[in-house]
């Protein structure tokens, strides 16, 4: 220590021996930051879109933002605002001290749980990790256990679902590497994903904000949806095992109609989502439907209720490969059960299309009495007219539906769509009412309902054919339809494929 250190200190000794405080620092007269320039820097950074911490929101506060840009790149980008706005601007020791005292920001979003107990093994001492030791070795047990119990699960052949789900950290949108985006208010999106470990398949929900948030509620939901779409999936294999036409299969198709499209007509917005959750359900459930519907051994003829028909025209309509997905779709069946084969209901919808100008009347629609809730079994549909222009209407966008299934079947392997047996096979309700104009003195080329059939069979054969869909004896069909009524349409479609074989 140097004499004048003793020197100064003894010279602020008081009268009564106490020594006077440093007084450094204290005059007084240090430079301030200017409130304005300060609460620029707080906007400023109040206004970059925040995250919250994906798995300890409940035991921190502190936000994060994406780290797509570091500390210097937003001091650039706030001095950039404020010089294109001739503003004052603070230092860049300034801006990083407010971003660093006043805020509690990371850049860094935790993208993996960690367990508590190991992290707290890992970073002790020696002694800490003695007293933790006993702990530690069980927990270590029991992970074990866990993924053997795992295992088991997976290897079980008794149809059971093992599944395992996580919640995405939040997905903000847009997402992009310029300022234009990243100081813009952003979308948080959320991706809760279940994955069935013996399918090895993958079921992904997204939502955003506006349409939920990510609490126990929405999750629930998921899990339950995921579940349902199971027993769906199901029932559409137990469907097509025990043949989509057997009595067993359609009873339990007009079972399901009545329960959901006579007795409950409210759920028509949950039942046409079924499309994308259920795919192969629904596309044996519409094989089933169409063999109930509009076959020429009915007296009277029995029509599809209106929300049925709505329902089913929107599933065809709004995706035009759900009529291939029992074929696309492999049947998950127990080990060593023998699948049977799929069939498209693109045959049965050909049938109600071409069929529907002869029975429903353009200004009118013909509806169901809906059954009695007593003895369902064994009645058929009374009908009654009702003055709506909608039914028709349906059905020509069921038949362009129908039209794009077709095309959307190209290149999808060998023609196994549409049997050429079953195009054939609704043809005599054709003639029969050809017949009955001829009969009445009636010309046929002048009836714009049997030539609006007539021009609904040439379409979805040309497309079937044109698109290598239909399979079995294509002469004998092409043969059947040269049988039917003149029509223009349906002359070039003979004449072109006859030239094809």
């Amino acid at each position: 220590m140097s004499y004048k250190a003793i020197q100064t200190a003894l010279s602020k000794v008081s009268e009564s021996g106490v020594i006077q405080g440093d007084l450094g620092g204290k005059h007084g007269h240090q430079p301030t930051i200017d409130p304005q320039i300060k609460q620029s820097v707080i906007d400023f950074i109040n206004s970059i879109p925040k995250i919250e911490s994906h798995y300890l929101r409940a035991q921190t506060k502190r936000q994060y933002i994406s780290s797509e840009k570091s500390l210097a790149d937003i001091y650039r980008d706030y001095k950039q605002l404020r010089e294109k706005d001739g503003l004052a601007i603070a230092t860049s020791s300034t801006f990083n001290r407010i971003f660093n005292t006043e805020f509690n920001i990371s850049f860094f979003v935790p993208n993996k749980d960690q367990c508590d107990l190991c992290e707290r093994y890992k970073n002790s001492d020696s002694e800490e990790k003695r007293n933790l030791s006993q702990e530690y070795e069980q927990h270590q047990k029991e992970k074990v256990l866990a993924r053997n119990e795992k295992d088991n699960d997976k290897s079980r052949a008794d149809g059971t679902i093992v599944a395992v789900y996580d919640l995405q950290a939040v997905l903000q949108i847009p997402k992009g590497q310029i300022s234009l985006f990243f100081y813009k208010s952003r979308i948080n999106c959320f991706n809760f994903t279940i994955s069935d470990l013996r399918a090895k398949e993958v079921m992904c929900y997204f939502w955003d904000e506006t349409e939920g948030k990510r609490g126990p509620i929405e999750i629930g939901s998921c899990i339950l949806d995921y579940v349902k779409a199971q027993v769906l999936l199901a029932v559409g294999v137990w469907l097509q095992q025990m043949g989509c036409s057997s009595s067993q299969s359609l009873q339990l198709v007009e079972n399901i109609i009545r329960d959901h499209f006579y007795l409950n007509t409210t759920n028509l917005t949950a039942l046409k989502s079924l499309a994308s959750t259920a795919p192969q359900f629904v596309c044996n459930f519409i094989t089933a439907v169409t063999e109930l519907y509009m076959q020429d051994t009915q007296k009277p003829i029995k029509l599809p209720p209106k929300n049925l028909l709505e329902v089913i025209t929107f599933w065809v309509y709004s995706t035009p490969t759900l009529c291939m997905s029992a074929q696309l779709n492999a049947a998950a069946l127990p080990s060593g059960a023998i699948p049977m084969a799929a069939v498209t209901p693109l045959a049965g919808i050909v049938r109600w299309c071409a069929l529907a100008p002869l029975y429903i009347d353009e200004d009118a629609e013909m509806l169901e009495i809906p059954p009695k809730k007593i003895k369902i079994e064994g009645e058929r549909g009374v009908l009654k007219t009702v003055k709506l222009h909608s039914e028709s209407q349906l059905y020509i966008q069921l038949q362009l539906g129908l039209l794009q299934s077709l095309r959307a079947w190209r290149r999808r392997g060998p023609p196994a769509a549409v049997a050429a047996q079953r195009i054939t096979a609704l043809l005599p309700p054709v003639r029969e009412y050809a017949q009955k104009l001829l009969d009445r003195g009636c010309k046929i080329n002048t009836d714009m309902r049997l030539q609006d059939s007539l021009d609904r069979i040439g379409q979805a054969v040309q497309v079937a054919l044109a698109n290598g869909c239909v399979y079995g004896n294509i002469s004998s069909l092409l043969a059947s339809l040269d049988t039917l009524p003149e029509n223009r349409l349906l002359r070039i479609v003979i004449k072109t494929h006859r030239q094809g074989i």
